[in-house]
């Protein structure tokens, strides 16, 4: 996915671009017509003035007018450059559920009070109506502007000169005897470029090709119900849009069909990448793994699971998949020829959590309402079944370095930390009494992000406690992973949002509801770039995860966003640094050389906690909170000196907020930042600067992250 357009606050139901391409309009049920820039994603304006819910929004052929209109039955027209309302054309007596321009500006209109009209927009009047006598649902008009074609319960072709039948079309409809069977609806109509031939689709489960000038049926394609069908801008092929989640391409003049790219049927539960990043799997109700082509989105394979598959994980070294049932077993699939290699049998509860060890020995699965297991992946025999201390299991995961297992449920303490060699719970926490539905491990081991109820938390993995939490909306968060350099995490909703958070601060970079439903899954690329989320109607989307650069700005300007407090500002920033490439790297490293706080300011703001000045205290205080591990050496020697109760007692309050893995402080969550940018330009520079930077970073826990960089990098 090249962007995520975020603004409505309801069902976007209407979409259309400019001719030129440059400006996307969308309509939606928050009453509002918005635009965008097709490239960049960025809003343009937001066109107010519709009482009730926007069903269609169409532009002129010369890009100047926008037509809107929907429940309320008013048309509104809109100047595309000024942004205001021009005019409104009234004479619908109820919802207008489609409009569209002909080749000369004429505007085409059909609503439920069964009429299609036409209107000269120029003149701001209604020029036509033909009484219908049937409940339209989609109209377009031919190339040539000469006919017009409404679909509904009919589907007829208008001349739109005389408003005469010119032809109906029939065929989705049948008779049996005397007894009609029950009206079916045609959806969607479009004409080919060329205006010879006319494609319909519908609730009977076919799409199909008439001869635009005769009305004969040339050929009925068997789809399933259909929602919307188009011809590709050359006329070569025909595109349907299937209730089912098929996405179907044919060959407009042989019929041959090119694509049938199936989603899943009842909703997407489980999702992961191939080490390699080419390959995506999914698994969801339907009973069926499905592989994805990443390239391309095409599928390469669909597998029978012989149960509804609640979670999927790829081995490290990506030959094998394991996929946990409803059924209680996990199947291990081989990765290239998809043959069952394994069925390793639990005790008839679903798994809910599989998940293989870094070294891919070992793979960890639910194994009944209040146990896990370890299995041995090359022997495929149960190395361990332990008793958990937390409720029915919901997700599980391996430490980084293999030696821990963090298990999330239900209870009074929801997670709990395993050590896998003695076998035994090492911590146990969590929000008590709510549902850990997602677990991660973050900051290279040292944090526990989970999904607890309605929030992303951060718990420090040693201690238990709360770090962060960021609740991406009042519904129940679902799924959520951690990218592979450890920046960033992706969420997914129960009400359809998606949130990417900063690892480093645990604040938000952006949200956005793509208006697919429900997210049950989650999972990133191993560059880091793009993650995946399934959802509820079964489709599969993928996202970039950087901001897309939208103006050419100095290295200086990126360099100060880079410390800002607002995580998307930061994000776009770090961006834009990556790419430049290489070209940023001297400049990165000379700020990084430089530092942000001289040795004698650092003293200066130390002396300042001691003062009498109430107001001078705090000021200082908050100052060395930003500078933060740069000032810790020099406040370590201030406690040294025995200092007064009043000044040890404050430096022991910022150093200890400094041993938080989630980061505060402007300028080191500055240079946190910059190592994931360094990773993410890769070059034999960027690698030089980040390991000069594993020896000198300002304190210990800057030079982890460098060297776990380095290590990623090295892979």
């Amino acid at each position: 996915m090249l962007l995520a357009l975020t603004g409505h606050s309801l069902q976007v139901s209407a979409l259309a671009f400019s001719p030129d391409g440059t400006v996307l309009a969308s309509g939606g049920w928050d009453k509002t017509v918005r635009l965008w820039n097709a490239e960049n994603g960025v809003p343009i304006a937001m066109l107010e003035g519709h009482a009730s819910f926007v069903e269609t929004v169409t532009f002129s052929p010369d890009g100047k007018v926008i037509a809107s209109a929907g429940d309320d039955g008013v048309i509104h027209l809109w100047d595309s450059s000024t942004h205001q309302e021009q005019s409104r054309l009234e004479g619908h007596a109820s919802r207008i559920w489609c409009a569209t321009f002909a080749a000369d500006g004429t505007l085409i209109s059909v609503s439920d009070d069964k009429t299609a009209r036409l209107w000269d927009p120029a003149a701001r009047k209604e020029t036509s109506q033909i009484a219908l006598g049937w409940l339209p649902a989609a109209v377009a008009a031919s190339p040539d502007g000469k006919t017009f074609a409404v679909a509904g319960l009919e589907l007829t072709v208008y001349d739109r000169a005389t408003g005469a039948r010119r032809m109906d079309l029939r065929g989705h409809h049948t008779e049996k005897g005397r007894f009609h069977v029950p009206p079916r609806k045609v959806t969607t109509v479009a004409f080919a470029p060329d205006g010879l031939t006319v494609v319909s689709g519908g609730d009977d489960g076919t799409v199909r090709i008439w001869d635009a000038s005769t009305g004969v049926e040339r050929r009925r394609l068997q789809t399933g119900e259909v929602n919307a069908v188009r011809f590709s801008l050359d006329g070569s092929r025909i595109v349907a849009g299937c209730v089912d989640g098929r996405i179907r391409v044919w060959t407009a003049a042989t019929a041959e069909e090119c694509f049938d790219w199936p989603c899943h049927v009842g909703g997407v539960a489980s999702l992961a990448f191939a080490p390699d990043g080419k390959s995506l799997v999914s698994g969801g109700y339907d009973e069926a793994v499905r592989v994805w082509n990443v390239a391309s989105g095409a599928p390469s394979a669909c597998l029978d699971a012989g149960g509804e598959v609640y979670s999927l994980a790829y081995s490290p070294n990506g030959k094998t998949v394991a996929a946990g049932l409803s059924s209680g077993d996990t199947t291990v699939y081989d990765a290239s020829s998809g043959q069952k290699l394994a069925q390793l049998q639990g005790q008839q509860v679903s798994i809910d959590g599989v998940a293989f060890s870094p070294d891919g020995g070992t793979l960890a699965a639910r194994h009944g309402v209040d146990s896990a297991a370890l299995w041995d992946v090359q022997a495929r025999k149960l190395i361990r079944d332990f008793e958990l201390t937390v409720g029915q299991v919901q997700c599980l995961t391996f430490s980084p370095d293999g030696k821990a297992l963090v298990i999330g449920g239900y209870g009074e303490r929801p997670i709990a930390l395993w050590d896998i060699g003695e076998g035994k719970v090492r911590a146990q926490f969590g929000r008590p009494d709510e549902v850990a539905a997602a677990v991660a491990f973050a900051c290279d081991g040292a944090v526990v992000v989970a999904a607890s109820d309605g929030s992303v938390c951060f718990f420090d993995a040693s201690k238990g406690t709360e770090l962060a939490n960021h609740a991406p909306t009042k519904w129940g968060v679902e799924c959520l992973a951690v990218s592979c350099d450890d920046s960033v995490i992706a969420a997914g909703t129960s009400d359809g949002v998606i949130a990417l958070i900063e690892t480093a601060s645990g604040t938000p970079i952006r949200a956005w509801n793509p208006g697919a439903g429900w997210v049950g899954a989650i999972a990133f690329s191993p560059d880091g770039r793009t993650f995946a989320s399934g959802h509820a109607d079964g489709t599969v989307l993928l996202w970039p995860v950087g901001a897309s650069a939208k103006a050419v700005t100095p290295p200086k300007a990126l360099w100060a966003r880079l410390a800002s407090e607002k995580a998307d500002d930061a994000d776009e920033a770090a961006w834009a640094l990556v790419a430049m490439g290489d070209e940023a790297v001297p400049f990165i490293r000379e700020r990084l050389e430089k530092g942000d706080e001289k040795p004698e300011v650092i003293a200066q703001r130390i002396t300042e906690l001691d003062s009498d000045d109430l107001d001078t205290r705090e000021r200082a205080e908050e100052a060395l909170k930003r500078i933060g591990p740069e000032a810790e050496p020099a406040m370590r020697k201030a406690i040294g000196a025995n200092p007064s109760v009043e000044l040890r007692g404050r430096i022991e309050q910022i150093l200890a907020l400094g041993q938080s893995r989630i980061q505060r402080g402007t300028s080191a969550l500055r240079r946190r930042r910059t190592i994931h940018v360094l990773e993410r330009i890769r070059t034999e520079r960027a690698k030089a600067t980040l390991e000069w930077f594993a020896n000198d970073a300002p304190s210990e826990r800057e030079r982890e992250i460098t060297r776990a960089a380095l290590k990623r990098l090295a892979r």
